[in-house]
């Protein structure tokens, strides 16, 4: 990927609309405002060298989350590796990710909710907090996983019964 070849005139508007959107969806797969930065800027550089693959202009946003995104779960799949190669298996059930756009400390039965996601496999887990959290609809989400719509629709919905089958006693 060349800086030189990126259009960054076509992007800049985008990161300027969406830079907020997209740091949040960083921040809350990785858990850290550090990494989401450096996601953010990697993802941008790499939406000015793709843009002329954006092929309708209506789904930009899309588009950029999806850079963005896939950025951000190749990382937190990358450390996830990491930590489980290097952990002893008696600390592998550690909490590998934590909100950090969040203010769990203020709210107990958010922090229970959300160290419940965090056993949702990987696909299950960006997809509901996708949708719950940032509002993206399916279309956007299969943009950032990768796959289809109705994947996607499949992801949320096994989510969805875990999670209400977790706190429906609460």
């Amino acid at each position: 990927m060349s800086a030189a070849l990126a259009d960054w005139a076509l992007v800049e508007p985008l990161y300027l609309e969406h830079a907020d959107a997209a740091f949040a969806a960083a921040a809350s797969i990785l858990g850290s405002a550090q990494d989401a930065e450096d996601i953010l800027q990697d993802a941008t550089v790499k939406a000015a060298c793709k843009i002329h693959t954006l092929r309708d202009p209506g789904r930009a946003r899309g588009w950029y989350l999806a850079i963005v995104g896939k950025q951000a779960l190749d990382r937190w799949r990358q450390r996830h590796r990491q930590r489980q190669a290097e952990a002893p298996l008696d600390d592998r059930t550690e909490q590998t990710w934590q909100v950090a756009v969040l203010p769990v400390d203020r709210y107990p039965e958010l922090r229970l909710a959300l160290d419940f996601i965090d056993t949702l496999p990987d696909r299950q887990r960006v997809a509901y907090l996708l949708c719950h959290y940032f509002g993206l609809d399916r279309e956007s989400i299969a943009d950032i996983l990768g796959c289809e719509p109705a994947t996607v629709s499949v992801h949320l919905f096994r989510a969805r019964a875990k999670v209400n089958r977790e706190f429906r006693w609460r």
